[in-house]
């Protein structure tokens, strides 16, 4: 008489923001033990080298010409959380690789939500966030006690056309850090957000893309001038990247030991 196979176990793992060396340990070890591995088109491809060579490797990004932005979120969302189901009720160990940490906007809790009301066994396997490690690549610590007391993360997918009740302008502090992940294609829209919110024109930012990768690009001014790049030339921003807004910025001339690291091995 054939055994009936117990359900599989899906770990929601968190890749870390781009850099391999970044993984957690626990996220390597259940990486060498997944039969199934579901990843976000921003991993990076190296990080599945630790992956089992017979594990089946599943892109969660879908492709759906015609279809708009937030219809083919929904139904990329929506067929993730069919194959972690599908393949835990197989009996299979499933890996949800997420870029950062699962649970920083990750939307690593509506997974888990999904698994929770599937009875499907999970764990959570936090990641490095980009949050920190990003400016941390481009020489700016998030919080210095010299500047600042007050760390705030934004997300700019909520930032939607003037109007919207979805980012409450009114609550974003006026001091401290602000970071702000996924918002390049949103650059003019959140900078006149923060200046009406009574942040200084003059006040120091920075703009970080692909972030701790081997191709990281990294700049810096002031709130006016990256308005007046916006400006002059529409697109300039690229994702991925994340922005940091506050005086924590002004370190990076002194501490951004990753480009000292590229000038000393180029010379």
């Amino acid at each position: 008489m054939a055994m009936k196979r117990t359900s599989g176990k899906v770990f929601l793992v968190g890749a870390g923001p781009g850099d391999p060396g970044l993984l957690t340990l626990k996220g390597r070890k259940c990486l060498k033990t997944a039969d199934v591995v579901i990843t976000d088109a921003l991993v990076n491809p190296e990080i599945l080298r630790w992956a089992r060579p017979r594990a089946l490797k599943i892109p969660a990004r879908l492709r759906l010409p015609g279809k708009s932005r937030t219809a083919v979120r929904r139904a990329q969302q929506d067929r993730i959380n069919r194959l972690m189901v599908r393949y835990a009720r197989m009996g299979r160990n499933v890996v949800r690789l997420k870029g950062g940490d699962p649970f920083l906007f990750g939307r690593g809790g509506e997974e888990a939500e999904v698994l929770a009301s599937s009875d499907i066994p999970f764990e959570v396997v936090p990641g490095v966030s980009s949050v920190t490690a990003v400016p941390a690549y481009a020489g700016i610590p998030v919080t210095d006690r010299r500047f600042n007391s007050i760390l705030t993360v934004l997300t700019g997918h909520s930032v939607e056309p003037a109007g919207s009740p979805n980012l409450p302008w009114k609550e974003v502090p006026r001091t401290g850090t602000i970071v702000i992940l996924m918002g390049a294609e949103r650059m003019g829209h959140i900078l006149r957000g923060l200046i009406r919110r009574g942040w200084p024109e003059s006040t120091p930012c920075a703009f970080v893309r692909r972030g701790t990768c081997a191709d990281q690009e990294a700049s810096s001014g002031t709130l006016a001038g990256f308005m007046d790049l916006v400006k002059d030339r529409p697109g300039i921003f690229r994702p991925p990247g994340i922005t940091i807004v506050g005086d924590v910025v002004k370190l990076r001339g002194k501490l951004d030991w990753l480009q000292k690291n590229r000038s000393k091995a180029r010379s």
